[in-house]
């Protein structure tokens, strides 16, 4: 009896909580996690499909966007490993907020 209720528990966790929850974002492409992670409601799960961007698909606007995201949480060396990234990527705006947070 104990056992049904187990599997009916965890049928129930699986089918309301997003996949990504579990393995991560699954993106296709850099725009693809881009539009994903801007129709987040929460800013440390953007920044996942953010970082995938990043990290996964080189993409210097998805580096600076998870920075950004990790800034607003307060999770501020997260935040200055992506910004530092995407200034290596030579985007502006990355290279602007490392030096507001290196100081």
């Amino acid at each position: 009896m104990m056992l049904k209720y187990f599997f009916i528990s965890l049928l129930m966790i699986f089918s309301v909580t997003p996949s990504y929850a579990f393995w991560g974002p699954d993106c296709n492409s850099a725009y693809d996690c881009m539009n994903k992670g801007s129709q987040q409601q929460w800013a440390d799960k953007a920044a996942e499909f953010y970082a995938e961007a990043c990290d996964e698909y080189d993409y210097a606007e998805g580096c600076f966007a998870t920075g950004y995201n990790y800034n607003q949480i307060r999770k501020y060396s997260k935040a200055l490993k992506y910004f530092s990234k995407g200034c290596k990527m030579n985007h502006p705006a990355s290279c602007e907020f490392k030096a507001l947070l290196s100081h």
